[in-house]
């Protein structure tokens, strides 16, 4: 089985009271049979490996890397909402930076019915106040296929 690769470009509007946000990037995936498992790498630092995108492949393997830009308009886990305060308008002690990024690193292996995928993160902070200027996580996925 050959090797192809692709560049993908990944952008979203999300509207809604929850949070809102415009956001842009770029994902770069190398491996075996890419077609077959479009959309199971993102650029999210909560669940960067999806394995229920994997479609009809039977097997296949990519290496990956991606990197995100977004504007948040707004984040209610964030900025609050109160509704049973005197003003329920008041906010928490912390402002929403508007402004924030993701990148990821990983890859992921799969056959008819198995497969493993490691991936990396790191990302800007959702509030002005954040004590550190980047946050990372890494993961280990394990699952099968029946």
């Amino acid at each position: 089985m050959g090797t192809e690769w692709e560049v993908s470009n990944v952008s979203e509007v999300n509207v809604g009271n929850f949070r809102s946000d415009i956001s842009t990037g770029l994902m770069l995936r190398w491996g075996a049979d890419l077609g077959g498992n479009m959309g199971a790498a993102n650029i999210d630092n909560e669940n960067p490996f999806r394995p229920g995108m994997i479609g009809a492949s039977r097997t296949g393997w990519f290496v990956y890397s991606g990197i995100e830009a977004r504007y948040r308009f707004n984040d209610i886990t964030i900025e609050g909402y109160r509704p049973n305060l005197p003003d329920p308008k008041e906010p928490y002690d912390v402002t929403l930076d508007n402004v924030q990024a993701t990148a990821v690193l990983g890859v992921a292996w799969y056959n008819d019915y198995v497969g493993a995928s490691f991936a990396t993160t790191i990302k800007t902070p959702d509030y002005k106040e954040a004590p550190d200027s980047y946050y990372g996580t890494g993961g280990i996925t394990f699952y099968a296929f029946f």
